[in-house]
């Protein structure tokens, strides 16, 4: 059996995961700085899955001075 790791998580779970508030997170989307279909999906229901892989690409995309 092979197992694959989640790719997609929760905002409840991102939340878990990072420390980001709820509130912060769902302002990253209305702002734009996370955007639909790359840092993030809608399910057919409405929820949204946030894209671990782009969230850790966007963590590191920090500027170094």
């Amino acid at each position: 059996m092979v197992v694959r790791p989640v790719r997609y998580v929760t905002k409840k779970k991102l939340s878990e995961l990072t420390g980001y508030t709820l509130a912060a997170i769902d302002t990253k989307i209305r702002d734009g700085i996370w955007r639909e279909g790359i840092m993030y999906l809608k399910s057919p229901d409405g929820r949204l899955h946030i894209n671990l892989e782009e969230y850790e690409n966007w963590l590191q995309s920090v500027k170094k001075a």
